[in-house]
This record gives C-alpha cells, structure tokens and sequence, in this order.
C-alpha cells in the first residue's frame, strides 16, 4: 500500500465514522427545520410546554392549573387560556365556580361564563363596562359573591351585573393565583434547532457541528474526486 493510497483509506475511514455521528444532527436539524417551516398550520405558538423539568431548565414555574368540565384553564402572563383559546389579560386569577347550568371564570379584571362543554357563554371586563377591581371570589350555593377593596358584590349571571351585599352568612374565599410565563413549542423547537436551549455552549456546539459538516462535504467531494482519477 502507498503512501497516496494510505492517506485516502485513513479520510475515508473518518470520513464514514464523523458523517455517522453527524447523521443524527442532521436529521433533528431536518425534522426540527420542517415543524418550524408548518408553525402557524401545526398551530405551535399556541401549543404550551407542561414538562415540569423543561419549564425549571428555563427558569420557569409551571403555570396554575384549572379544571373546567374537561377543559383545562391555565392562567399564563399571556393571558387566560382556555385550552387554546385566550381568553384575555388575566392579572391574578380569582377562582373557578361550577354551577349546575354553567361555570364562572373570575379574574381581577375579567369574568367569563362557560357551558356545561366549557364553552364561553359570556364575559365582561373593563372595555365591556366592568368598574370594578376584584380581591377575591367566594362560592355559596349557587351563588357567587365577589369583592373589592371597599363592597362585596353579588354577581347576577343573567346579565353579568352586580349588586353591592351584606352577606348574612359567613364566606370562604378562593385563594388567588398569579399568572405564570408560558414556553410555546414554537419556542423550545426554535431554541434547540439554534442550540440556545442549551445555553451558550449549545450555540458554540451547533457552530461547530456545522464546521465540522462543512470539512465532510470538502473531504467527500476530494475522496470523489480522487477516485475519479484512479
């Protein structure tokens, strides 16, 4: 065997092993590149993580978790979401009431009433005429009372009035929750087709991924051509 020869088996050796490696990069930068191309037709900024060791790696606490019939209510710094469908601003999550016709919804600054199929019957905030800054939501029966800092206030459901009260019995009030950041899985595709999800050394490692790709296709173009010459 030359020395001509010997060098040539020795790159295509390297050449077979790196470009096996290599493959599974390429396929997630594939798989990962189509999903994000369809994003708005797969609808994934709107698709939420709940992967409680995913939301920690980015710092984030599992947004608070409601049930509604079998819909899920979660109360996100995005807004209110109503399994996909934003329901609008939500600052501090009051509670959720089930009734024997329908479901309330309270917010601060929203209450929205849901079917039986957790559908939205109705809402009310401050551009449809709500005045009112809510504290706290309490459940009696098949009534619903909230307050503010100064009245407590009975909530007609019919039309979504109000009625300043002086309850005769005693009130438990539903604990309020902050809203929690949402992670899209827009956002996490994007982050670990970049290589951010994994910090700054994730972008450096796809940099280099992408070089060493690069010294492939040099060396599988010079391998082709040397053999066109044998």
């Amino acid at each position: 065997m030359n020395k001509k020869f010997h060098w040539r088996f020795m790159v295509l050796r390297w050449h077979r092993r790196i470009g096996l490696v290599l493959s599974i990069f390429l396929l997630w930068m594939l798989a990962s590149g189509v999903l994000l191309n369809h994003s708005d037709d797969l609808l994934l900024s709107k698709r939420f993580i709940n992967n409680t060791k995913l939301l920690q790696w980015y710092g984030v606490a599992p947004p608070p978790r409601y049930q509604a019939f079998d819909k899920n209510i979660d109360v996100t710094a995005d807004g209110l979401w109503l399994e996909q469908q934003n329901l609008g601003h939500c600052s501090s999550f009051l509670g959720i009431a089930i009734l024997d016709e329908m479901s309330v919804a309270a917010c601060a600054e929203r209450i929205v009433l849901l079917s039986n199929q957790a559908e939205v019957i109705d809402q009310i905030d401050e551009p449809r005429g709500l005045k009112q800054r809510f504290l706290a939501m309490s459940q009696y029966n098949q009534t619903i009372f909230l307050k503010d800092e100064h009245s407590i206030y009975q909530l007609n459901t019919d039309d979504l009035s109000f009625s300043v009260v002086n309850p005769s019995q005693s009130l438990s009030w539903f604990a309020p929750s902050l809203p929690s950041k949402q992670i899209s899985l827009e956002r996490v595709l994007l982050d670990a087709h970049s290589g951010r999800l994994l910090g700054g050394w994730g972008k450096s490692l796809v940099d280099a991924f992408a070089a060493i790709l690069f010294i492939l296709l040099i060396s599988g173009w010079w391998l082709a051509k040397k053999r066109h010459k044998i």
